[in-house]
């Protein structure tokens, strides 16, 4: 490798689904163990990582967030939003499962699904709302009219739309994955639920839309919460570079 003969330090960023390809593929595996340090955005990835390359991992965010809090009386009553791609991991099966429960008993309740997959067809009823893939600007304005926001994904290597759905001043209904259960586990802007439990979704969901003064406090807390931001990521990276350059 260029690098390695050049003797300049190799590192190697991980988020999303890299580390659960690294896991299965060889060529991302051997990208690993050639690294001196590995970028995670997790403390379970990095705990992931460390199990595929002997590099130092430092987690560092992805992405950093701007907090520009809607007000909670924007928000329509008995809506929600989901924003992320439809596909397997994002539980959309058991995020379909629960809302048909939640619309046979509130027929009224509306959920907003921004973004779009191979698992569109299942999300296909009147009380859901599908808006296929937005621009930022026209997905802060949805989250806005909605009264709270909701992740049922299996797995999250980070989670960068449930921490925007805090940045803009709502509460959520997450699955215990990604930098969500890590970051603001004990917030109470956050319901954390099991991944892939349907009747366990349903029921927050059900809770939240027929009370609003849950949700409303939820989207209060939301507008305290200390989110990753771009200086913070800049300081880490810049430290991490510095170290490795100067080691012998």
């Amino acid at each position: 490798m260029l690098m390695r003969r050049m003797h300049r330090p190799i590192v190697v960023t991980a988020h999303g689904s890299d580390i659960a390809l690294g896991m299965r593929a060889e060529r991302t595996t051997r990208a690993l163990l050639r690294a001196d340090a590995v970028i995670v955005g997790t403390n379970v990835a990095a705990d992931q990582v460390r199990g595929l390359t002997t590099a130092h991992v430092e987690v560092i965010p992805p992405v950093g967030f701007d907090s520009t809090p809607a007000s909670f009386a924007e928000a329509e009553p008995k809506t929600a939003i989901f924003v992320g791609r439809l596909s397997e991991e994002k539980g959309i099966a058991a995020l379909a499962a629960a809302w048909r429960q939640v619309s046979l008993e509130f027929p009224d309740a509306r959920l907003h699904v921004v973004g779009d997959g191979p698992l569109r067809g299942l999300l296909i009823t009147p009380s859901i709302v599908l808006h296929g893939t937005q621009l930022p600007e026209a997905v802060r304005g949805l989250r806005a009219r909605t009264s709270f926001a909701v992740q049922s994904s299996l797995r999250e290597g980070f989670g960068v739309a449930a921490l925007e759905s805090i940045a803009s001043g709502r509460g959520i209904v997450a699955t215990r994955t990604g930098v969500i259960a890590e970051l603001l586990e004990r917030s109470d802007a956050v319901a954390l639920i099991p991944p892939g439990d349907a009747d366990i979704l349903a029921r927050e969901l059900k809770h939240l839309l027929t009370t609003p003064e849950r949700a409303a406090a939820m989207s209060i807390a939301a507008a305290t919460c200390v989110l990753p931001d771009w200086n913070d990521i800049t300081r880490q990276t810049l430290s991490l570079y510095t170290k490795l350059s100067s080691a012998p």
